[in-house]
């Protein structure tokens, strides 16, 4: 619960996180979202929902109406 707060008074949100995310793959974060197949992208929402969920404490539904899955 502590690191949920710390990253929320960081500024950490869903948003932030995509654009790490892409960042650290190499990857447009706006591709992110949607219903692509494509390996790198596939890469990039799951270790979205990872982070999303184990450090955000967001839920699974929040992550899937974000990433339109």
């Amino acid at each position: 619960m502590e690191k949920k707060y710390a990253l929320a008074a960081e500024g950490v949100d869903l948003e932030r996180l995509l654009r790490v995310v892409g960042k650290l793959l190499s990857i447009d974060p706006r591709r992110i979202p949607g219903p692509s197949k494509l390996q790198d992208i596939v890469k990039a929402r799951a270790q979205v929902c990872y982070w999303g969920s184990s450090e955000l404490g967001l839920t699974m539904t929040q992550l899937a109406e974000t990433l339109c899955i």
